[in-house]
Order: C-alpha cells, then structure tokens, then sequence
C-alpha cells in the first residue's frame, strides 16, 4: 500500500483500499520444508505451513473466515471504470466450490464479520478521501442483503466490538459507531484526526486506531468516548490486539511496534518486517501475521515473545508491481490464517503454529 519510505498513498494504491469479491478453485499447495530464496539480505522462505490455495480469476484483496467458509473480495485491473466492479463470493473451503455470489455497487475497502453475517464497505472510487461509499451486510450462509447504508463520505477501516460495528470515516477522520444488524447510528459521530486513520482494532474492551498522518497510536474508550494518544512516530497503518499487546505497523520504517496497552509504552525492541511495506496484519492461535506487500511473503510474529517465529512464509514470487502486491491482507479463521496475494490472483491458507 504504501512504501517502506512513504508518507503518501498514491491513488493507485488507494484503489486497493476499494475492492470486491470473486474465487473459483481450489488447488491443493505442497506441504513440506520446500525453501525459496527470496530477494532481501540472503534471507530465505519457506512453503511450509501453506495447506491450500485458491485461484482467482481477478485481483484478492481482503478476506474473512471460518475454519469451514471463506469470503473473499477481489477487483478488476485495468477496465475501463474498474471502481465500479465489486462482487462478494463464499467459497467452500473443504471443496473449493463457488457457493455463492454478491453483486456490489462497487470497490469494498474492507471487509469484517460479525455473527452470522459478512460486513463490506463497497463504493465507487473517486480522486481524494471523501468519496461517498454504501456499507452492507450479507447473510453469511445465503448472501442475502440484510440491510445496506448510503455513506456520504468516504470509509476506510472497520471493526467489531461491544456488540458495535466501527467504521472510519475520512478526511478529517472520525469513527461511525453503528449496529451491526441494522447498521444505524448508535452514537454521534466522534472525531479523532485531522489527517487519515488507516488502522482500526477492537481488543481489551478499548478500540484502537493508527492515525498515520499523526504518527499516533489511539485508544478510545466506547464507554466514555475518551481519547487516549500516543506518539509512536513514523507511519502507523495496520493494528491488532493480541497476546496482551498492541501490535502496529509503521511502515515507514518497515517495523512492527508492540505496545502496553496500559501505558501505550513500547515492550521490546521493534521487528523489522522485508523491505516494500507492510499494510496489513492479524492475529490468531497466539501469533500475530504480517503481509510483505513486495516480497510475497507472510513473517510470523510470537505474540507472548515479541520475536519471529520460522522463516518467512512465502505465498507469492516477490513483485515491485504497483498495481497488485504479492502479498496483501490476513484473515484469521482457527487454528489458520487466509493471506491473500493480488499479484497472483490466489488466497492462501497457512496452519497457525509452525
């Protein structure tokens, strides 16, 4: 999304941010100790752990799951209007059978669950960051559009908690509290940002956010509706909760920092993730899973000892194409991760523990 020395995101790469949904087979990935080189300091990577992979016929961007079911979202690249394309698409995972299909008005820029339904952001893409966006749940079993909701500003990252939906909204960036069956307001809409938050979490009872502009890592308390920052410097995309830890990427020092989430302090030194940025990240079975956009490849971070776990995990051939990562964005499901990777238009699945 962004490079490992930017503090801009261009609007190609925001087009990434708007997506949509489409999968068809599934191909079986070889398990085993297979080491490929990779092309950062000698380093090398391994296949092991990669249980399946799915092939799209266009670009996978984000994913959410259970250990049985998949939805994914993928987009068109280079069509005319390609920000109008979206679909939404369940995949078996146990066959790797289509089992149904969304028609969306356009681009999602994300993608979450709650309950027994499937939550995108979908609109069309237009120059800037306030493009309007329509959010939508689906039924997660049948794909029936349960309720739907006209935004007219443009959305970023969303999250559930508190029996809450979260939903960004930019620029300036606020946080749309709403109901995650109706998806009407809760709450008014509470500010948090001059610049953009690209980073939205849910963990602890708190709701965490990265405000990259700012170089500020958030919490805010859905109780109260207090703020709480901390400057972390850099450029602070993606966030979790996980092991009792705030983890972040700063991608501007392609680093992911690990946080009290007490005092907002730093616990231990930063890890230092391959080089061509890191957007996203996610967290299960007691590790925290970053994407290497360029490098095609998944780090696994332990989540008690702050350290990475294995060698990196490859899922794509590194690319330098701005267009599509190798890597992109990680769905947690179980005891497993889904690591999409646009470049190769495949979604893979890797066992949680090494």
């Amino acid at each position: 999304m962004i490079s490992a020395v930017s503090t801009q995101i261009s609007p190609t790469r925001r087009r990434w941010v708007r997506t949509a949904v489409v999968v068809v087979s599934l191909v079986v990935a070889a398990v085993g100790s297979v080491l490929l080189a990779t092309h950062h300091r000698g380093e090398r990577a391994t296949t092991r752990g990669v249980t399946a992979t799915l092939h799209t016929p266009a670009l996978p961007e984000f994913a959410v799951a259970t250990p049985t079911s998949l939805w994914v979202s993928t987009r068109g690249r280079d069509i005319p209007n390609e920000s109008s394309w979206g679909r939404l698409v369940q995949i078996n995972v146990g066959t790797g059978t289509v089992a149904r299909t969304v028609q969306l008005p356009g681009q999602t820029s994300n993608l979450v669950r709650y309950r027994n339904r499937v939550i995108a952001d979908a609109g069309v893409y237009q120059a800037g960051y306030n493009a309007p966006g329509e959010l939508l749940a689906v039924d997660w079993q049948t794909g029936r559009v349960l309720a739907h909701r006209r935004e007219q500003r443009g959305t970023g990252p969303m999250a559930v908690g508190g029996g809450r939906l979260w939903v960004v909204v930019e620029k300036p960036a606020a946080v749309l509290e709403l109901s995650p069956n109706t998806l009407a307001p809760m709450a008014p809409t509470l500010a948090l940002s001059t610049g953009r938050m690209f980073g939205l979490a849910w963990g602890g009872g708190y709701l965490w956010a990265s405000a990259a502009d700012d170089g500020d890592v958030l919490r805010i308390d859905p109780a109260t509706r207090t703020i709480t920052r901390f400057h972390v410097g850099g450029f602070p995309i993606g966030i979790v909760l996980a092991g009792g830890s705030v983890w972040v990427i700063d991608n501007a020092n392609a680093t992911v920092l690990r946080l009290n989430p007490s005092t907002l302090r730093e616990v231990g030194p930063p890890v230092h993730t391959p080089s061509g940025g890191a957007f996203y990240l996610g967290a299960t079975d007691g590790y925290v899973f970053i994407a290497n956009e360029a490098d095609g490849t998944i780090t696994r971070i332990d989540d008690r000892t702050g350290t990475i776990t294995g060698a990196p995990i490859r899922i794509a051939p590194a690319s330098h194409n701005s267009d599509a990562s190798a890597a992109y964005a990680i769905a947690p499901a179980g005891s497993a991760i889904w690591a999409t990777s646009p470049s190769t238009h495949t979604v893979s699945r890797i066992q949680a523990h090494p």
